[in-house]
C-alpha cells in the first residue's frame, strides 16, 4: 500500500468516528444535561 492511500484511509477513518462520537454524546447532553446548541457549539469550537 502506498503511503497517500494508507493516509486517505487514516483521515476517512478519523472522521468516522468523530461523526459516530459526535452523534452519541451530542444526544447524551441534549437529553439528561438540557445543554442548548449554544453550549454545545461552544465546546466543541475549541477542539479543532
Amino acid at each position: 500500500m502506498s503511503i497517500k492511500f494508507r493516509l486517505t484511509l487514516m483521515s476517512f477513518f478519523q472522521f468516522f468516528v468523530w461523526g459516530a462520537w459526535l452523534i452519541t454524546v451530542a444526544n447524551y447532553w441534549f437529553a439528561t444535561k438540557q445543554w442548548s446548541g449554544t453550549d454545545f457549539g461552544a465546546i466543541f469550537s475549541t477542539l479543532g
